[in-house]
């Protein structure tokens, strides 16, 4: 079978209004209560200090996702959201974001990238893991505006 191509391009107001309709629900799902709901799903189109892409699958007319990041700062960049629309998930096409992510954080400056992972979502600490993220000490962890998150971390070459 086939891997669809996947892409990331700057979120705008159209796609948030999609995003918007789902993201909620998988945010709070995961722990990620700075996008719980439509509004701030929304409010991410302008947002200053992030970077935010909307994920583009092949095939696909409505946005398949959204990646959440911070420009590097003294070498780190940090991956804070990877969502896809639950009908898109468990394809690989998650995988495929989070290293075009990391791409773009690279030609930005960073050294290394730190990955926010959900205490309440088990599942994504095996996501990261298998992009060869490994975990960070509690002593080691960013501030961020996700409670429930542990950090990892990957070196980029």
């Amino acid at each position: 079978m086939a891997r669809p191509g996947v892409a990331l391009s700057p979120l705008d107001a159209a796609a948030a209004d999609a995003l918007a309709i789902w993201t909620p629900r998988v945010a709070a799902a995961v722990g990620f209560p700075a996008l719980a709901s439509a509004d701030a799903v929304r409010g991410l189109a302008g947002a200053t200090g992030l970077r935010v892409w909307r994920i583009d699958v092949a095939g696909e007319e409505e946005p398949a996702g959204v990646v959440l990041a911070r420009d590097p700062r003294d070498g780190d960049a940090q991956i804070l959201f990877v969502a896809l629309r639950p009908d898109l998930c468990r394809r690989g096409l998650g995988h495929r974001a989070a290293l075009l992510a990391e791409e773009r954080l690279a030609a930005a400056g960073a050294r290394r990238v730190l990955a926010a992972v959900s205490a309440r979502h088990g599942l994504s600490v095996y996501f990261w893991l298998r992009l060869g993220y490994r975990p960070l000490l509690s002593s080691a962890w960013p501030a961020c505006d996700a409670p429930d998150a542990g950090w990892m971390a990957r070196a980029l070459n």
